[in-house]
C-alpha cells in the first residue's frame, strides 16, 4: 500500500532509511526547547527520502518532537548527532501558515523572543492595541497569538534581527506581508 500523505498542517510520523548516508543533511533553529528545521540539505539522508516521497517529505518549518520514541531535547540531540542507523522514525509537527498583510502606520502590537542568528523571532505577548491585535480582530480564525512565529517579511525567511530591521525599514506607503507559523 502507497503511504499516507502528510497533513497540510498537524502532527505526523515518517520513517526514514539513512544507512547508506553519512548525514541526515537537516539544520535546526533551536529558539524554543524544539528542533524547527530550517534547511534540509542537498545529497541528503532527507533530501534524498523526500525526492522519493514528496507525499511524504519533510519540509522547512517542520518541528522535530520525537526520534525513533525519544522525546526530550537532550536525547533528540544525541539521536542526531551519533551515527545514522539503517532507518530513523521522526515524528513531526507541521505548523499551520498565515499571511498577516497591512500598511505599517504605528506599531506591530507584539512582543518577541529571537537571537542574532534564531528564524525569526517567536511572540511572546501581543498587546491590546497594535496592526496584529487589529488584524486578528478582522480574522478570529487566523488570530496571531503568543507562541506563534513569525519567520518570513514579504515571503523571504529572515533572522530575529533582519525581520526586525525589516519590519523597522519598512515605508508607511507599502504593504508588508508577515507569515506566521500556528503550531
Amino acid at each position: 500500500p502507497k503511504p499516507e500523505k502528510n497533513p497540510e498542517f498537524g502532527v505526523f510520523t515518517v520513517v526514514v532509511p539513512t544507512g547508506e548516508f553519512s548525514t541526515l543533511g537537516l539544520s535546526f533553529c533551536l529558539l524554543t526547547d524544539v528542533h524547527m528545521i530550517s534547511e534540509v540539505k542537498h545529497g541528503s539522508a532527507v533530501s534524498k527520502f523526500n525526492e522519493l516521497n514528496p507525499d511524504q517529505s519533510l519540509r522547512v518549518y517542520d518541528q522535530l518532537i520525537a526520534v525513533d520514541d525519544v522525546v526530550d531535547r537532550e536525547g533528540i540531540d544525541e539521536k542526531l548527532e551519533g551515527q545514522l542507523p539503517e532507518k530513523m522514525t521522526f515524528k513531526l509537527h507541521r505548523p499551520r501558515i498565515v499571511r498577516v498583510a497591512f500598511k505599517k502606520t504605528g506599531s506591530l502590537g507584539v512582543k518577541l523572543d529571537f537571537t542574532e542568528s534564531s528564524v525569526g523571532a517567536q511572540i511572546r505577548e501581543v498587546a491590546p492595541s497594535g496592526h496584529i491585535p487589529t488584524w486578528n480582530a478582522e480574522h478570529p480564525e487566523d488570530a496571531v497569538q503568543a507562541t506563534d512565529r513569525l519567520v518570513e517579511f514579504n515571503g523571504q525567511m529572515k533572522s530575529g534581527s533582519e525581520l526586525l530591521d525589516a519590519i523597522a525599514k519598512e515605508s508607511s506607503e507599502n504593504t508588508m506581508t508577515l507569515t506566521v507559523l500556528k503550531y
